[in-house]
């Protein structure tokens, strides 16, 4: 079972209409009024699909060519934003974005979407206000909440992040990923048996194998052999495919080396390294861990929790 990606659930290609491409200025979706709307409505169903099939720049061109045909269209300059972003292009997605919020001055997924990357860009403070604005607009919406708490732990600010994420809870109490931020937002405040409950709360929800990493960080850190516990959690886990190999080395069933080994991405690398860090460290190497945190926090994207613990532990010592 995979790891749940913050900046996956933000880029979801499935809240991408096939066909409309007009946006009011909430950003809803309307049906195309012109020919040339229906042109470039054409233009932006083949980018999707080259997008889904991993092509971006070959996306983000289709895009081009629906936005040159109708420059007034929002949604084409979100969706090239959010093709920028996969590729990494902080600046070019953030003009995209502001571009779409001067068509659609009140669409929420706009807001989220700039705020993601001005948080990826390094920027939590100018995504706080992005966040923000986009719970204003669509207040039932527990993600601007979850990553306003993400942005405020970049600043060190982790009881405000605890509320955001109780706040994103109260939402959607099955939210996962609010629930595995405010269990770590508890762990680095040194509240671990509260931590460790959010944890389990997560885990009788899903069988999410970052949850299960934290909750062995936390029983290392109460000074409890979690491996029982852990075996227990991970016999749940039915796919075997990444981050598996990362509870296998905390197992004991495998290597540093062959974790690394399998580690195919960029993202998938930070994820193990930071993971070993936290395994060295709970051997006391910490030497060895804090070398594991660096080359962490090289490879991790800023939105990802991975980076913010790794930044925090290098802080800190480990």
């Amino acid at each position: 079972m995979r790891l749940y990606a913050l900046t996956a659930l933000a880029f979801s290609l499935s809240s991408l209409c096939a066909a409309p491409v007009r946006a009011e200025g909430d950003g809803r979706f309307v049906q195309p009024a012109s020919v040339q709307e229906s042109e470039a409505a054409q233009h932006l169903v083949q980018a999707r699909a080259l997008i889904a099939s991993g092509h971006h720049l070959e996306g983000i061109a289709e895009q081009t060519r629906a936005i040159e045909i109708n420059p007034l269209d929002a949604i084409a300059h979100r969706e090239r934003a959010k093709a920028w972003h996969m590729k990494q292009r902080f600046e070019l997605a953030i003009a995209d974005y502001n571009r779409a919020l001067q068509l659609a001055p009140r669409d929420p997924d706009s807001f989220f979407g700039r705020a993601i990357s001005l948080h990826a860009s390094g920027n939590p403070a100018a995504a706080i206000e992005d966040y923000s604005r986009a719970a204003m607009l669509r207040p039932d919406w527990s993600d601007p909440y979850r990553m306003r708490g993400h942005a405020l732990i970049a600043q060190g600010q982790y009881v405000r992040a605890i509320a955001e994420f109780k706040r994103g809870l109260d939402q959607d109490p099955k939210d996962i990923a609010n629930l595995i931020g405010l269990g770590y937002a508890r762990l680095y405040m040194g509240e671990l048996p509260v931590a460790a409950d959010n944890f389990i709360r997560a885990l009788r929800l899903s069988d999410d194998v970052r949850a299960m990493l934290f909750l062995y960080i936390v029983r290392a850190r109460q000074g409890v052999d979690g491996k029982v516990e852990l075996t227990r959690y991970a016999d749940r886990v039915r796919r075997k495919t990444w981050p598996y190999p990362v509870l296998s080395l905390y197992l004991g069933t495998a290597e540093p080396d062959a974790v690394l080994a399998q580690a195919r991405t960029e993202v998938e690398q930070c994820e193990a390294h930071y993971y070993m860090g936290q395994w060295l460290a709970a051997k006391g190497q910490r030497a060895e861990a804090l070398a594991s945190m660096t080359q962490a926090l090289k490879r991790c994207p800023k939105t990802n929790i991975e980076y913010e613990a790794a930044a925090a532990a290098a802080r800190g010592g480990i």
